[in-house]
């Protein structure tokens, strides 16, 4: 499973500068996409100032065994990345450090979910090249 993209990239470099959201991302991305925790309700208005809820096939476990790995799509750590009429991502010069924080706690709680589930999670990741850009050059 891909989380990112050229177009939901926006903040990944304000999630990854912090240890505290790291942590939150992580928890969410292998809670909802490596054990199958998906959600089993669903929020929608009804008349102004009403909510109903419309109860789903989900919750937890209910997806598990669907994705096996999760690969980080940060387009562009260290450069502005989108700029098609949506603004440009937010960046920043530690991104580079900061992303290699976010990959090797994102690998840790995938190894600790493995030693339950015995199974090998892998991380893929699409970031630029350019190691001036990652803050690489320093």
């Amino acid at each position: 499973m891909a989380v990112g993209g050229w177009t939901f990239s926006k903040w990944f470099s304000r999630l990854a500068e912090n240890e505290f959201w790291r942590k939150c991302f992580i928890d969410t991305v292998v809670s909802i996409f490596i054990e199958g925790n998906l959600p089993n309700f669903l929020y929608y208005p009804d008349k102004v100032g009403e909510k109903k809820v419309s109860y789903l096939p989900g919750g937890d476990g209910a997806g598990y065994g669907a994705f096996d790995s999760l690969c980080i799509d940060w387009e562009f750590p260290g450069a502005k990345g989108n700029v098609d009429g949506q603004g440009s991502n937010i960046f920043s010069v530690d991104d580079g450090m900061n992303m290699s924080l976010l990959m090797e706690e994102l690998k840790e709680k995938l190894d600790n979910v493995g030693k339950v589930t015995g199974i090998e999670h892998k991380i893929g990741v699409a970031i630029s090249g350019n190691p001036v850009n990652m803050g690489f050059d320093r």
